[in-house]
């Protein structure tokens, strides 16, 4: 097989899904603004936030349908990356994401 295909996850991985996230919650939801002190290690949202597991779910979710999910910016270098790897050794890059 001479295809030189990359599955990649979208948000979080190419897209900054977490920065885009969190200035989503701390804009609409005040109790939750720079000053709390937040574990940035944390995988879990509810953990890092200090939230209910369901009300975490209802925030992701609610982001997720936002129309800023539309505009996430490029996460760190991955657009040196992707047009690295395409440019100079010809894969091609294939999205997948639950979005």
């Amino acid at each position: 097989m001479n295809n030189k295909i990359i599955l990649v996850d979208v948000d979080g991985v190419l897209l900054d899904w977490e920065d885009s996230f969190h200035r989503y919650i701390t804009r609409h939801y005040p109790l939750l603004s720079d000053d709390v002190e937040i574990d940035w290690a944390e995988y879990s949202i509810a953990k890092r936030y200090n939230l209910d597991k369901k009300f975490a779910r209802v925030l992701i979710k609610m982001f997720n349908e936002s129309a800023m999910m539309s505009t996430l910016p490029p996460l760190r270098d991955a657009v040196k990356y992707v047009k690295k790897l395409h440019t100079d050794h010809g894969y091609m890059f294939h999205a997948i994401s639950s979005q």
